[in-house]
């Protein structure tokens, strides 16, 4: 018996530098261009991570099985806006940073778009709103705040992250149990040592 879900797009602490958000604020808080493609008129569907989680896990612990199940926040935007959003966030959050502009928006470069890139991601998360009574508790205005928190206390205590090695620690979930601590304590305690956390729900061979 399998039960699988499909998310929209996450965000939240702990995501790859080279995903949407991270890029924006790592462009922005080291001034440099922030890249767009096309016009920026592409539309996501975004949800944090830990809404994410929050409903994986009640999934997991069900009896509910052969069923597919769609996680969306139902909130959609363009990548341009949400870029602006973010940079008007950084604005008022990080203001003494700020050198040779005067907004990070003024950052915004857009470059030539991908081919064949998709226009729209978006799904219908209706029923697993409807069998588990559940929707995300955390909205976009939040979990943005949160998220360039997060990425800004990092890069202010290490700007040369770049430069420094890290471990990439893939840890399957069965059963929605994490054995995290004791896999992974003893790297975490090295110093100098970036840690790239990568949870996989997913554990067929693709």
């Amino acid at each position: 018996p399998i039960t699988m879900s499909n998310s929209c797009n996450n965000y939240g602490p702990n995501q790859h530098f080279e995903k949407l958000i991270p890029v924006i604020i790592n462009k922005a808080f080291f001034q440099k261009k922030i890249p767009i493609y096309g016009k920026g008129d592409h539309v996501r569907e975004w949800i944090h991570v830990d809404d994410n989680a929050d409903i994986i896990i009640k999934i997991s612990k069900s009896k509910i099985v052969n069923e597919n199940f769609c996680i969306g926040s139902g909130y959609e935007i363009s990548n341009l806006k949400l870029c602006k959003i973010i940079c008007k966030m950084m604005d008022k959050k990080n203001k003494n940073h700020k050198k040779n502009i005067q907004k990070y928006s003024n950052l915004i470069h857009f470059v030539k778009d991908r081919p064949g890139h998709d226009f729209r991601y978006a799904l219908n998360s209706s029923k697993v709103r409807r069998v588990f009574r559940w929707k995300p508790k955390i909205n976009i205005e939040n979990g943005l705040s949160k998220t360039i928190n997060y990425y800004v206390r990092l890069l202010s205590k290490d700007k040369k992250w770049k430069k420094k090695p890290y471990v990439a620690v893939v840890l399957a979930a069965y059963n929605g149990e994490l054995y995290i601590e004791n896999q992974i304590q003893s790297i975490i305690n090295q110093e100098n040592v970036k840690i790239e956390l990568f949870i996989s729900l997913d554990l067929s061979s693709d």
